[in-house]
């Protein structure tokens, strides 16, 4: 004997089956446009910041390298933060001024680097060494 199921039955089913099916192929699709969205990679951090993050103690150690080209790298940095220091200047210049030959001697050897780097000029506001003392101008760089 064969089961008989009335039709409305049937209807409900299919309508279950297909609400079902309408919601699995949108959660399907949803996650695949997720999968495939191109995701734009964070930021790199500013070179700026990375230099930064060294320590004085090592750029020194690194200026003095055998490398040529990390002896430059590493100098640059320190100069540039030399250059961005405030009282640095003021300080060179004080040195610069000094009765003690060897900071006076150490003074214009930073003159000396400043001016190789290219950082003596007024766009940098570090003016060439002027003596304002007659001590500092008995001192003659080689």
């Amino acid at each position: 004997m064969a089961h008989h199921i009335e039709d409305r039955w049937l209807w409900v089913g299919l309508g279950i089956f297909t609400v079902l099916a309408i919601r699995g192929v949108s959660h399907g699709l949803r996650q695949i446009r997720t999968l495939t969205e191109v995701h734009t990679p964070p930021p790199l951090p500013s070179p700026r910041l990375t230099e930064d993050a060294i320590k004085t103690s090592s750029l020194s150690t690194l200026a003095t390298c055998t490398n040529v080209e990390i002896r430059k790298a590493a100098t640059k940095i320190l100069l540039d933060r030399f250059i961005a220091h405030p009282s640095a200047y003021r300080h060179l210049i004080r040195d610069a001024n000094s009765k003690d030959d060897a900071r006076r001697h150490a003074a214009y050897l930073a003159f000396n680097l400043l001016e190789e780097y290219g950082y003596v000029g007024h766009q940098y506001g570090v003016p060439p060494p002027v003596p304002r003392t007659p001590i500092a101008a008995t001192f003659q760089t080689p």
